[in-house]
């Protein structure tokens, strides 16, 4: 699968970007730019598709949701405020 994200990663990291969903530990170390715990958590096939999934955090999200150390558990954070902020102003319960 060299040259194209499998689908299933490819809706993990947009579920993550959408809703602030965590990930598993390996694309938690993608996002977070952590090469050394992104080759450490791979298995044979992911290890290939790393830079896949560089280019597509690259071209297709959000700047501020990967990138650094932090921006994983920000992004999730400020999703989760999103989601009750519409919470609170729709009078929905969650």
């Amino acid at each position: 699968m060299i040259g194209k994200l499998p689908e299933d990663l490819k809706q993990d990291i947009d579920q993550y970007v959408e809703y602030g969903r965590p990930t598993g530990g390996f694309l938690q170390a993608c996002i977070e730019n952590n090469l050394k715990d992104a080759v450490g958590r791979a298995d044979e096939c992911n290890l290939r598709l790393i830079p896949e999934i560089v280019s597509y955090l690259h071209n297709r999200t959000p700047m501020d949701c990967w990138g650094k150390s932090h921006s994983y558990v920000q992004w999730i954070n400020k999703k989760h405020a999103q989601k009750m902020r519409y919470a609170e102003d729709h009078d929905v319960i969650l």
